[in-house]
């Protein structure tokens, strides 16, 4: 039935519009709910006064944990609405070094020693996945790493929503593509970086937030049930 109907064409002012509109509503954002765990897990990359940047930071709800950890933290997005809402919530807070668009974080010349690209590849087209490596090999120092999440496997079928005005579907997370461990790392390394490690997990399967949801993704591993989650850490080839 779906085939009835087109997709709808995410162009950049479409992509802006919708993350301007999302950034309303920051229950629904993946880091709000799980930001600090997602630190938690990482954090042996992120050295106090290190220089942290959230590419891709929406809100900014990975933020207040990295400054936790005595980082100096840049944002960075591509929705107008989204820097001035972070940096409306940081501007005042120490090691926090404000929230910018790409031309001018590329523009400052600053490396950066960890990357964070939380939930954003699955939104990109192959021209901005590849216009994103390339940017992001730029503003990583020498010896710096870059951290990925993303959905794993997902079935974007499963998300489709309907539009009665224009009569296309799309994405409700303006998710255009699925990941999994191997096309990743696969993508990874033909845009320059060596795979440090990459596993699936279930970030809401934490002893830190929830010992029965942990036991709940023991028992899926057992089982060899796929996980809700996908991460990577990698280096860029030297």
């Amino acid at each position: 039935m779906m085939a009835r109907y087109k997709q709808i064409e995410w162009t950049a002012e479409n992509i802006r519009r919708i993350w301007d509109y999302t950034s309303g509503f920051p229950e629904l954002y993946f880091t709000n709910k799980f930001g600090d765990i997602i630190v938690d897990r990482f954090k042996k990359f992120i050295k106090k006064g290190g220089n942290i940047l959230d590419y891709g930071c929406g809100t900014g709800f990975l933020i207040p944990h990295l400054l936790k950890l005595g980082a100096n933290v840049t944002g960075l997005d591509f929705s107008d609405e989204s820097i001035d809402s972070v940096n409306a919530r940081f501007g005042e807070a120490h090691g926090f070094k404000g929230a910018f668009g790409i031309e001018e974080v590329l523009k400052s010349g600053k490396k950066f020693d960890v990357i964070f690209l939380i939930e954003v590849i699955e939104h990109l087209d192959d021209k901005a996945l590849n216009e994103s490596f390339s940017n992001i090999k730029k503003m990583l120092s020498n010896d710096g790493v870059l951290i990925v999440t993303t959905p794993n496997d997902e079935k974007l079928d499963g998300s489709q929503v309907f539009c009665p005005n224009c009569e296309h579907l799309f994405h409700k997370w303006q998710h255009i593509r699925s990941w999994n461990k191997k096309t990743l790392c696969s993508c990874l390394e033909k845009n320059g970086f060596d795979i440090v490690n990459s596993f699936v997990t279930d970030f809401s399967a934490s002893l830190k937030r929830n010992q029965v949801r942990l036991a709940k993704l023991i028992i899926k591993k057992l089982f060899s049930k796929k996980l809700p989650h996908l991460a990577c850490v990698c280096r860029p080839v030297k």
